[in-house]
């Protein structure tokens, strides 16, 4: 029964394969398992070799080219720490931004103070200059009477031994010079046969890096990382870390590296190769400048290893001169022994000397135009032009094309224009009206002056104008006071003043004049303005400010009566819940 089996499933397997129904690869492996084979030398390893390459793509024909072997560049991340960000300001960056009054920046720490992932391309030759070390692959290929090709590492003895050749030693030793080596030994063992040398993988290192740091400890790199690329991987510089004393301590010896050499392009900066066993340490930050104002680079300066001062023409030169050219003062606001700050005024080109903690301001010492004019308004010509060419009206509006109507824009008014022209002696703007249309008949001209704006009306501007005139027109009264008088305080009350008008005031009127107020009709003769008739409420005006007594508020007048009279008046509605009496 087994058997039987067996050799069924090998039928359905055949079959499928003759139908061009492919099964799928984990179904294949397990018929193999099933059938008892896979090892290439029965029906079964035959027909999963037939279905593995009819899945991937594969053909069955042999490949006559070279085994050649791409790998992707290792790429290599920061441990337990992705790239960052620029940070908060720090500690420094909040005194120098106090004193200086604006927010200002270290410099280089954008690029140096955050981490990211480094990736070494190892295509391309090497450089002679490379260091070899142990791990190294070495690819020796003989072209000529032997035609062969071998491949060998660096042992750990520092050594590279290929077959008929005498062992050369290449760890420690630069590529250049370990291939001259190998090519001579190798010429002198073979005769007549080209001799090439290259290097194929290249050996991981293990460098440390310690100190300001982001995220210190002990990095896995390519041989052909750098120091810069060790400070990546270990998150960036801290803004309390040196940029320009970066140590890279090799066994008994130290190397500097100085990271703003390579942010200013300077030709003798360059990055430190690193070996096996390097340890990178980055130490605190000892002194810094700052400079601030009419330069290209505004920032946080740190002065090099071991100086507390620098000449003000080097700190120009790092901030990177001025944004134009032109005529500026320079000031440091510096600190004394006892810790106070003063501002010291310094000369450009002199031996101007910048210490730690100082602040170097740059200023323009003037910003006048002189000799120009300027066109505004509707016109299609607008912009400055220079007074030499232009000494008047006629000469800056020399065509009508100018004022040529433009679709979405106003039409120009040709009829009411100005010329705003500024006062050197006073400062005080006026205004020289004139019409364009003068001017292009030639019955008008103004001579023009330096920093005069020409500006010409259009449509709506005028009928604003003519709107708001009117308005003036009518309301001639209107007064504007920009520098209002202060109040007076009111006079002290004088006892004659307050006599006479007391004696000035009107009478009381009658009590029963008062009772006929309060009825119907509504206007009587008042007895304080003989002849005249007046409202009985404004009498009561009077009276309640005659005699400064508080009154009651007058009742409204009660509907009239026909049998309401002087000495009968209009009987009232009992109180609901009160009977009435008698």
């Amino acid at each position: 029964m087994r058997s039987g089996r067996i050799w069924a499933h090998r039928a359905l397997l055949l079959a499928a394969l003759a139908s061009g129904v492919t099964p799928g690869l984990a179904q294949a492996q397990g018929l193999a398992q099933l059938l008892g084979g896979g090892n290439g030398n029965d029906l079964t390893g035959d027909l999963l070799r037939t279905v593995q390459q009819r899945l991937t793509g594969q053909s069955t024909v042999p490949s006559l080219q070279p085994d050649v072997q791409v790998q992707n560049p290792p790429g290599y991340g920061p441990q337990g720490l992705g790239a960052q960000a620029y940070g908060p300001p720090s500690a420094i960056e909040r005194l120098m931004s106090a004193r200086a009054g604006q927010p200002i920046r270290q410099y280089g720490y954008e690029v140096f103070g955050r981490g990211g992932p480094v990736v070494v391309r190892q295509s391309g030759a090497l450089q002679d200059s490379y260091v070899l070390g142990e791990g190294d692959e070495i690819v020796l290929t003989l072209r000529g009477q032997q035609n062969a090709s071998y491949r060998t590492r660096v042992d750990r003895d520092g050594r590279v031994v290929f077959p008929g050749l005498p062992p050369i030693a290449g760890a420690g030793r630069p590529f250049g010079a370990f291939r001259e080596d190998l090519e001579d030994a190798a010429s002198r063992a073979l005769t007549g046969t080209e001799v090439l040398v290259s290097v194929g993988a290249v050996r991981q290192i293990a460098v440390r890096v310690a100190g300001e740091v982001n995220a210190p400890g002990l990095f896995t790199l390519s041989g052909l990382a750098t120091a810069m690329d060790a400070l990546s991987l270990a998150g960036g510089v801290k803004n309390t870390g040196s940029l320009r004393d970066v140590q890279v301590v090799r066994g008994g010896r130290s190397f500097r590296l100085d990271l703003y050499t390579l942010l200013m392009g300077d030709a003798s900066g360059h990055d430190i190769p690193l070996a096996e066993g390097d340890r990178i340490v980055v130490p605190l930050q000892t002194s810094a400048v700052a400079i601030v104002g009419q330069v290209k680079r505004p920032a946080i300066y740190e002065l090099p290893a071991g100086q507390q001062a620098t000449p003000l023409t080097t700190l120009m030169a790092m901030a990177g001169g001025t944004e134009v050219r032109g005529s500026y003062r320079y000031s440091i606001l510096r600190t004394r022994e006892d810790g106070k700050r003063e501002m010291v005024q310094v000369g450009a080109g002199g031996s101007a000397t910048v210490r730690d903690g100082d602040v170097v301001f740059v200023a323009p010492t003037a910003d006048v135009s002189l000799a120009k004019v300027e066109l505004r308004g509707a016109t299609t010509l607008n912009g400055s032009y220079p007074l030499e060419t232009v000494r008047s009206l006629r000469g800056l509006l020399a065509s009508s094309d100018m004022f040529t109507p433009t679709v979405g824009r106003p039409l120009p008014y040709l009829l009411a224009d100005a010329v705003i022209r500024l006062d050197p002696a006073t400062l005080q703007r006026t205004v020289i009206p004139f019409a364009v249309s003068d001017v292009l008949e030639g019955k008008a001209d103004v001579a023009l002056q330096s920093n005069d704006v020409v500006y010409i009306t259009n449509v709506a501007e005028m009928r604003y104008i003519a709107r708001k005139a009117g308005e003036q027109q009518r309301n001639p009264t209107r007064k504007v006071n920009d520098h209002p008088d202060p109040v007076a305080p009111p006079p002290a009350p004088d006892a004659t003043a307050m006599a006479l008008q007391a004696q000035a005031a009107p009478c009381r009127p009658a009590p029963w004049r008062i009772r006929a107020w309060r009825n119907w009709p509504p206007f009587k003769a008042c007895s304080c303005r003989p002849g005249r008739v007046c409202r009985p409420a404004a009498c009561w005006a009077r009276e309640r400010q005659h005699w400064r007594a508080p009154t009651p508020p007058m009742p409204p007048p009660s509907p009239p009566h026909r049998w309401a009279s002087r000495r009968n008046p209009p009987r009232t509605r009992a109180r609901p819940g009160r009977r009435r009496s008698g």
